[in-house]
């Protein structure tokens, strides 16, 4: 389960921040390149970036925007997303008291599963968060995901907590999901079902949480006719997956679950 930026609410961050060159061509082309970002069309957003970098290789908002457009872009390979990682890389030393800068170069890391490297970025983000600014939650959620898969206990709790004591992060699933790893890995098992459980009425349909809750019935409590209910939840909710090899796994342990008929 992941909560990640969407275009929206990253260009919206972006708005008040960009454009701040004197060069017409270059705020023409900067202007075209978001406006085609918003709408998805990152490779045309991308020839837009080019032309801007072009004209100035340390533009920070043109290295931004052109990371952004090529990591998300749906031909985006191993090589191009770590190219996308140089470039918002680079804004970041640049920009050292950017916001956004730290924020999507933790936001591409954390997205790229490197989820230790993405731990400093995303607190040099928050650090420079203003105390009521909107992307906050979503920069602690995925510090507390990142910690979280680090078994950072403390530091995963001291991200988490907060947020399901506000609102409206009381009403996200993955904080309760991710507090239920974190119950998982401390053994604390039935603590770690009632987070699940919490995560699962706010969002039945999310295969990450149907599997979460069907390996603890089935690892940690042995108890199979649940494991089995909640595996074949998790496998309805990836009908349209292309992970072919995820649903493989998951129909091999239902089957060695699911008792022979006599």
């Amino acid at each position: 389960m992941k909560r990640i930026f969407s275009i929206i609410l990253f260009l919206g961050l972006m708005a008040g921040l960009m454009f701040g060159c004197n060069t017409v061509g270059l705020d023409d082309e900067l202007k075209a390149a978001r406006e085609a970002a918003f709408h998805g069309d990152y490779d045309q957003a991308m020839r837009h970036t080019d032309l801007c970098l072009g004209i100035a290789p340390n533009n920070v908002d043109a290295l931004l925007l052109h990371g952004f457009c090529l990591y998300s872009s749906s031909s985006a390979g191993a090589l191009s997303k770590a190219s996308a990682l140089r470039f918002l890389e680079k804004a970041t030393k640049l920009a050292p008291t950017r916001l956004d800068a730290w924020l999507f170069y933790g936001w591409a890391l954390y997205n790229n599963d490197m989820s230790h490297e993405a731990i400093e970025p995303l607190e040099r983000a928050l650090s420079l968060a203003s105390a009521d600014s909107k992307h906050k939650g979503d920069i602690m959620l995925m510090l507390g995901r990142c910690c979280v898969h680090n078994n950072l206990q403390q530091k995963a709790m001291n991200y988490l907590q907060p947020l399901r004591v506000r609102k409206p992060y009381s009403q996200w699933p993955e904080i309760y999901n991710s507090l239920g790893m974190l119950s998982l890995h401390r053994g604390q098992i039935q603590e770690a079902l009632d987070n699940f459980s919490k995560a699962y009425s706010l969002s039945p349909d999310n295969p990450d949480l149907l599997q979460n809750i069907a390996v603890t019935f089935d690892l940690h409590l042995q108890r199979p006719d649940h494991a089995r209910r909640f595996y074949i939840k998790t496998l309805a909710a990836l009908a349209k997956s292309p992970d072919q090899a995820r649903k493989l796994r998951l129909q091999n342990r239902l089957a060695h679950l699911t008792p022979r008929k006599k």
